[in-house]
C-alpha cells in the first residue's frame, strides 16, 4: 500500500513537472513569435493554415509545445523526417489538428506507455490520416505475388 501510494506521489510530481516545463515553452513560443514581427509570424502560421487567434488559442492547451505529430509517426513505425519531406500537405494538416488537440495529455499519456498505436482510434484527431498511412505500410510489407498464366 505506501509503496502503490509513493508511486502516485511521484507520478503527479512528473506530470506537474512537465506541465510546468510545457508552459514555460508556450510562453518562450510566444516571445518568439513576437519578436518575428506580424508578417514573418503570419507567413509562419500560413503555412499549417491557422490565423493568430487559433494559435494563440492553442498555445492555451497544455503540451502544444511538444511535437506530438513526430512521435506518434515514430510509434507507428514511420520516419518522421521522412514523411514531412515526402507528404508536406498531409503533414501540415495532422500538425494543424494536433495543434487545435484537446486530448493533447491523453495522446503524450499513451505515447510514453507504448499505446498509441493501440488507442489512438478511440481519440485522435487524425486517426484517418494514420489509417491510411497504416493502410500503405501493411500493403507494402506484403510480398507482391507474380500472376502466372
Amino acid at each position: 500500500m505506501p509503496g502503490e501510494l509513493i508511486g502516485k506521489i511521484r507520478n503527479i510530481c512528473k506530470s506537474a513537472a512537465a506541465y510546468m516545463r510545457d508552459r514555460r515553452r508556450r510562453a518562450q513560443i510566444r516571445r518568439d513569435l513576437k519578436a518575428l514581427g506580424p508578417d514573418e509570424c503570419r507567413r509562419m502560421l500560413d503555412e499549417y493554415n491557422l490565423t493568430p487567434e487559433e494559435f494563440q488559442e492553442a498555445l492555451r492547451i497544455p503540451f502544444t509545445s511538444e511535437d506530438m505529430p513526430s512521435r506518434a509517426l515514430r510509434a507507428m513505425g514511420l520516419d518522421p523526417q521522412q514523411f514531412h519531406r515526402q507528404h508536406g500537405a498531409r503533414s501540415r494538416a495532422m500538425r494543424r489538428s494536433c495543434i487545435m488537440c484537446r486530448v493533447k495529455a491523453r495522446c503524450r499519456q499513451d505515447l510514453a506507455a507504448d499505446r498509441f498505436v493501440r488507442n489512438h482510434g478511440d481519440y485522435c484527431t487524425n486517426r484517418l490520416h494514420f489509417a491510411v498511412l497504416l493502410a500503405r505500410q501493411a500493403y507494402r510489407s506484403t510480398p507482391q505475388r507474380s500472376v502466372q498464366d
